[in-house]
């Protein structure tokens, strides 16, 4: 079973929501780079952005013998391999060719040397992570001041491939992001993006077996207030039984067991889940865009997506009516 954090989660949607924007903004300004393509940047984005955890769905489901709708399937393969086609094409921004790759390489579709082809267009070799942009000149004399924003991207294309580790091993991603960790772990700092940056790196390089490249005790006080605030919630006997608190009790069971050697929390999260009976319970809204990115989520944390019954039973369904919804603008 894969961990993935609820901090990691708000981090990833707080990047796809408003930290893309922001710092999209900032570059474009800061460069005076306008391109014609933003627009369908933003739209590829949304549209890979979903279809990753749709296939992340699809494949956990159908690997527990949970068959997925054939239409539905079949109309992510389909605009998942415009995605992969299209990025040859223009060169958006990063984290949209980490989608591209992560699809290229769960369809087969044989264009991984053209995706490697792309990335090496964002990569900064000496830091062994991704630029948010190609490296323009006017792009690398601005690079220190941007490091903060690259880690971001990186992390998000680190998460987005964490499947696939030989491409992040190609690009030694685990290795750039445990230094950086390494050089700012100590910074005392206040500023929130790179807090979070510490923390992601944290929890990816724990979730990939990596921690013994960065001294992880050291994260220990930047997670121990939401740590704390999240046991409190599961041990409170009226907790709500939602897929919020079951991402709590994955935290919680991760950190108890690596720094306290507690494992007491360690089923938490699958009975939280096999308690689940109601499709509000399951955070299923049609017009939610980010339903799928909770959902996947939760499939990659629990033993068994069968033990509940709410899902197994509505699954297609609720795919099928939040993709009309988000896509086909019904809502």
């Amino acid at each position: 079973m894969t961990k993935s954090k609820f901090k990691k989660i708000l981090i990833t949607i707080f990047i796809i929501l408003g930290l893309i924007i922001i710092i999209d903004l900032f570059l474009k300004v800061y460069f005076n780079q306008k391109t014609d393509t933003e627009l369908n940047d933003q739209m590829q984005l949304f549209q890979a952005q979903y279809n990753i955890q749709a296939v992340e769905i699809i494949r956990i489901l159908e690997n527990n013998g949970v068959e997925i709708d054939s239409k539905y399937k079949h109309e992510i393969k389909n605009t998942s391999r415009q995605i992969v086609n299209d990025i040859q094409d223009y060169l958006p921004e990063v984290h949209i060719v980490a989608q591209a790759v992560y699809l290229n390489e769960y369809y087969k579709f044989e264009k991984t040397q053209k995706m490697y082809d792309v990335l090496d267009k964002y990569y900064i070799n000496e830091k062994k992570i991704f630029c948010q942009l190609p490296l323009t000149k006017k792009m690398t004399s601005k690079l220190n001041e941007l490091e903060n924003q690259s880690v971001s991207f990186t992390i998000d294309l680190a998460q987005a491939l964490e499947r696939y580790d030989y491409i992040l091993n190609k690009y030694q991603v685990y290795d750039g992001l445990a230094e950086w960790y390494q050089e700012h772990i100590d910074d005392n700092t206040t500023e929130s993006l790179t807090k979070d940056n510490l923390i992601s790196i944290f929890w990816i390089l724990y979730e990939s077996g990596n921690l013994d490249k960065i001294d992880y005790p050291r994260i220990k006080p930047f997670l121990y207030k939401e740590v704390k605030d999240g046991q409190k919630i599961l041990d409170n006997q009226k907790k709500e039984r939602n897929l919020t608190t079951l991402f709590y009790a994955d935290e919680v069971s991760s950190y108890k067991k690596l720094f306290e050697n507690d494992n007491s929390y360690k089923n938490t999260a699958n009975q939280i889940f096999s308690e689940i009976d109601t499709l509000e319970e399951l955070q299923y809204d049609k017009n939610d865009e980010l339903f799928v990115y909770y959902l996947a989520e939760t499939l990659r944390i629990v033993s068994d997506p069968k033990q509940c019954n709410i899902l197994t039973k509505n699954v297609n369904n609720c795919l099928k009516e939040n993709y009309t919804t988000c896509f086909l603008n019904e809502k």
